[in-house]
């Protein structure tokens, strides 16, 4: 639970990780759509602390996703151009940060709505949180090590979809699968 201290400090430990860190140790190299998306596919985690604690506890735990990815990416993007003064403002490209914070606010939605279902079915709210976070987690770590198994012929056919206008295709693709599962879930629990 975020109310609690240790919840605080675990939070804005997170943060500063996820703000500082990172972009101090990646430098330019933080500004790849790859990076960019691996933020917003983190939005999810932040949800999942905020599942359970309100009445409101699906748009509570979406927004407490978005906006916690919005702080990290603002804090980070204020150490980069604090580190690295460049003559102009570092940001990334518009397209990518904008289908990355539409895939943050989908996938939060999605956690949000299906950490809600688990909690009707007699889930409790540490088991609904702890699944959640280890699953988002766990497709992470799909992703960053299961490009090196694959067969070098893979990976070049995959590498064409890493470019700025592939990771945008890829991130509103899915939005809309995360989006519409989530309505859907949603609407099959109030009906």
């Amino acid at each position: 639970m975020i109310s609690s201290g240790i919840g605080i400090a675990a939070y804005a430990l997170a943060i500063g990780f996820l703000g500082y860190f990172l972009p101090s140790r990646m430098g330019f190299d933080f500004l790849d759509p790859v990076n960019i998306a691996g933020y917003a596919a983190l939005a999810p985690v932040f949800a999942a602390a905020r599942i359970g604690e309100s009445r409101r506890a699906t748009w509570t735990a979406t927004l407490f996703g978005v906006a916690s990815i919005l702080a990290a990416l603002a804090l980070a993007l204020i150490t980069l151009n604090q580190r690295y003064r460049f003559g102009r403002v570092l940001i990334p490209e518009p397209f990518v940060l904008l289908a990355a914070l539409a895939f943050a606010f989908a996938a939060s939605y999605f956690a949000a709505v299906l950490g809600a279902r688990l909690l009707g079915r007699g889930w409790s709210a540490p088991s609904v949180k702890a699944a959640l976070r280890r699953s988002v987690l766990l497709f992470l770590l799909v992703l960053l090590l299961g490009g090196r198994l694959l067969p070098p012929e893979w990976k070049t056919a995959l590498g064409g979809l890493l470019t700025d206008q592939g990771i945008v295709y890829l991130l509103l693709g899915a939005t809309v699968v995360f989006g519409a599962v989530g309505l859907a879930l949603q609407r099959r629990s109030t009906a």
